[in-house]
């Protein structure tokens, strides 16, 4: 994770199959502070059953929701 940090992202978009909260984990490490993601405000948990099973009739749901956190007020 501190890896992907050192990416400096300017969105980051947390799926996880478990109880969710990546996000929070993410805005609150020491390696994520200086990114412009955090920075921003731009962590976003995703809804796991959107991405992570094969493409079927929520795609275009799963679609929806990464146009609203990646380009906001679009």
């Amino acid at each position: 994770l501190a890896q992907a940090a050192s990416l400096n992202p300017d969105v980051v978009l947390a799926i996880s199959s478990g109880e969710g909260g990546l996000a929070a984990q993410v805005s609150a490490s020491p390696a994520w502070a200086g990114t412009p993601a955090v920075a921003g405000g731009r962590v976003h948990e995703a809804d796991a059953s959107l991405f992570l099973r094969s493409p079927g009739p929520r795609a275009a749901e799963a679609l929806e929701v990464l146009v609203r956190l990646l380009f906001p007020g679009r």
